[in-house]
């Protein structure tokens, strides 16, 4: 289980807005503890109200992906979510360069997984892996493995898998199911993604 500490941009320029107004030394000590719980309530509603890009099974289609990311930074995302199978660094260094910020699981192709999580920069992890935010909590798979189990846990605001390289949204009671399909297209010659909405909890298939 992780929480993502890293999408936190909005946050930073308002506290480097605040303390352009009114310096650190100047503050006495409780505006400071006031305006710190200020700063946690707003870095919470920040992740509260985001979109979250989902992709699948880029299989190394660098241009798929590259216009992939377009649409997806086009819908206003703030973290993107990746289910696997990547295959070689190059995919993941797009993604960092890319990718306003990035999260993942290793697929069953990617198979240098100690180059693939060094070049990621720690972003890539062994699925099933469980990501927390403010009041969501999210499973990201790769193979469908134990799914059913992980869905009727009801433990989950959002289960993400691939693999399958088919396209797939379903909700059962509290919980959203995608599957992004195939961002490469190589398979199916149908190049999709997903996206999802954190303030109304729904989801939709975006086909590139």
């Amino acid at each position: 289980m992780a929480n993502l500490n890293n999408v936190d941009r909005k946050k930073k320029r308002f506290i480097r807005s605040i303390e352009t107004i009114l310096p650190p030394e100047e503050v006495e000590k409780p505006a400071r503890i006031a305006l710190a719980s200020c700063l946690a309530l707003l870095h919470h509603v920040i992740l509260l109200f985001m979109k979250i890009g989902i992709i699948a099974d880029s299989h190394d289609h660098v241009d798929h992906l590259e216009y992939a990311l377009t649409c997806l930074r086009k819908e206003g995302i703030e973290l993107l979510l990746h289910a696997g199978d990547y295959i070689a660094p190059f995919v993941l260094r797009r993604l960092l360069k890319s990718a306003p910020e990035f999260v993942g699981v290793f697929g069953n192709n990617d198979g240098d997984r100690v180059l693939l999580s060094k070049t990621a920069e720690g972003r890539v992890h062994p699925a099933p892996f469980e990501l927390t935010l403010p009041e969501h909590r999210i499973m990201i798979l790769h193979e469908p493995y134990g799914l059913e189990a992980i869905v009727k846990s009801g433990l989950y605001h959002l289960v993400v898998f691939g693999h399958t390289h088919e396209a797939l949204l379903e909700r059962h009671g509290g919980t959203l199911v995608i599957n992004p399909g195939e961002t490469g297209g190589w398979l199916y010659g149908r190049s999709t993604a997903a996206l999802y909405d954190t303030e109304n909890r729904e989801g939709r298939i975006l086909d590139l």
